[in-house]
């Protein structure tokens, strides 16, 4: 099986591998998986290591984190093509390369609780995604939507007919050096009929407030001048338009069936 086919199942079926142990009152960015703690602590290795060509936005491909962080600070984006969307996840460990270097130290958060709180608080109005066209008022949580929920100390999966969503979360940092803790998570987004497939890194801001929590793509929050300002913006959700083909498959399944049980 290729690294990208690994990391592509690993995200969508929630089975990233936490850290055995995570010791209380540290406080420094706290890395959610062992991959992740080795690829930061090799950094410069980690930036030069070659991946699959990655499609951006302006039709220039990447094949290292390096190049592709270079290219995500000018503002430019991946390419919405099914296949770029797909090799995307290969690119997901560049973000936290990345955004980690920009973030400050913090104390742990919800040890434990973290996918539920995902769950249950984090609004998906508040980012794009394949679950955007069944969204309501009261139906704007994972917890919320018909379908298969499972829930680990850093994972929320939700299974629909042909579909799956997972959350993850894999960093707690203070990227808007507000002296609050904010998460790094991994969105995957996918059918399993089909080969569409979308992976974003989210930053979800002070996470110990009370209430709904709100999240924004974390690229945009990195290049703007004023995070705070940034994410507060994102929170009404001045969302792109989503690939017409995730919509447009998901909308085949709009009907909404009976709640599965939560496992």
């Amino acid at each position: 099986m290729t690294a990208r086919c690994t990391i592509a199942l690993t995200l969508l079926l929630g089975c990233g591998r936490p850290l055995a142990v995570e010791r209380q009152h540290e406080k420094r960015p706290w890395l959610l998986t062992d991959e992740l703690r080795a690829a930061v602590a090799a950094h410069d290795e980690t930036l030069r290591t070659a991946r699959s060509s990655l499609l951006l936005a302006n039709n220039v491909s990447v094949t290292d984190c390096a190049q592709y962080i270079d290219a995500r600070r000018k503002g430019i984006g991946v390419s919405e093509e099914v296949n770029a969307r797909f090799v995307s996840s290969e690119y997901l460990v560049c973000d936290v390369l990345s955004a980690t270097t920009e973030a400050r130290a913090v104390e742990q958060q919800l040890p434990g609780l973290r996918g539920r709180v995902l769950a249950s608080r984090l609004d998906l109005r508040s980012f794009n995604s394949s679950l955007k066209p069944m969204l309501a008022d009261d139906l704007s949580t994972l917890a919320a939507l018909p379908g298969k929920l499972r829930a680990t100390d850093t994972t929320v999966t939700l299974g629909l007919e042909g579909w799956i969503v997972s959350l993850q979360v894999v960093a707690e940092v203070d990227l808007t050096h507000d002296g609050k803790v904010d998460w790094l998570v991994w969105l995957a987004d996918g059918s399993t009929e089909s080969t569409y497939r979308d992976y974003r890194t989210l930053i979800v801001e002070d996470v110990a407030q009370n209430g709904p929590l709100h999240a924004a793509e974390l690229w945009p929050a990195l290049t703007a001048v004023d995070r705070s300002s940034h994410l507060s913006t994102a929170r009404g959700c001045g969302c792109q338009q989503l690939p017409s083909i995730a919509i447009a498959d998901r909308r085949g399944r709009e009907a909404r069936p009976s709640r599965s049980a939560m496992h």
